[in-house]
């Protein structure tokens, strides 16, 4: 998934908060209380799909 797919699915209201779980700030329990169980479950596949590309599960570019 592309960051451009991501913030189509989730809304970009939602993605500041998107970006805090990427950065390690929030746990996965924090953003599912902040946006539900469908948008971190969305987070989580970009970070995975990512970390495919990177070799890591957090973005470099946000």
């Amino acid at each position: 998934m592309t960051h451009l797919e991501l913030v189509a699915k989730i809304g970009n209201d939602s993605l500041d908060v998107a970006k805090m779980y990427l950065k390690g700030q929030l746990t996965v329990g924090e953003l599912t209380n902040i946006l539900g169980k469908d948008r971190t479950m969305l987070i989580q596949q970009f970070a995975g799909d990512r970390g495919a590309e990177n070799g890591e599960g957090r973005l470099k570019d946000c």
